[in-house]
């Protein structure tokens, strides 16, 4: 009997180990598939991620294509209104020249008669003769003056003779409102 008793406890602790065994075997495997689980959750994660990235550098790519596209066509709009002013303005200044120059050659007759004279170190312009004829009008001389200053001609021998003569008919004027 003891010996049956010796088998049968035997059998107990070789059940008990076997069922440990299965146990430790279960827990390896269920710690194994958590591993597996967890990398490939990982996995996908960083899948993820890196689509976002991706995705998130695209848009931005575009978003920065989009803005060039825009500055560019900006940019050009802003050149061609550029050049068409710049056009607009140089026809203006040549319609202003011509304009100026034709009532400088009309202006001859008067402005012929202003000499310059010249005492020591210093020269003017003598008017008297120009304002005693009836070929200075004032209103002429004054369309004349504002023309060459339009065509930004004041350097021209012709408008500084014109000067003189609307200035010197300023100051005899100015004089005159002075007596009384």
């Amino acid at each position: 009997q003891e010996e049956a008793r010796g088998d049968e406890e035997v059998l107990q602790v070789a059940q008990y180990l076997s069922g440990a065994e299965e146990r430790v075997e279960e827990g390896e495997r269920t710690a194994d598939e958590a591993r597996r689980k967890r990398a490939d959750d990982l996995r996908r994660r960083e899948e993820a991620e890196a689509r976002q990235r991706a995705e998130d550098e695209a848009a931005l790519e575009a978003s920065k294509k989009r803005e060039e596209e825009a500055r560019k066509a900006g940019k050009s709009a802003q050149e061609k209104l550029e050049k068409f002013q710049r056009a607009k303005k140089h026809k203006e200044q040549a319609k202003h020249r011509a304009e100026a120059a034709s009532l400088l050659s009309s202006a001859q007759a008067c402005t012929s008669l202003v000499e310059m004279k010249c005492d020591r170190d210093e020269c003017h312009f003598a008017t008297e003769r120009a304002h005693a004829s009836g070929e200075c009008a004032h209103e002429a001389l004054e369309r004349v003056g504002a023309a060459v200053e339009r065509a930004g001609m004041e350097g021209e021998e012709g408008a500084k003779r014109v000067r003189a003569l609307l200035y010197e008919r300023a100051a005899a004027v100015e004089k005159v409102a002075n007596m009384t």
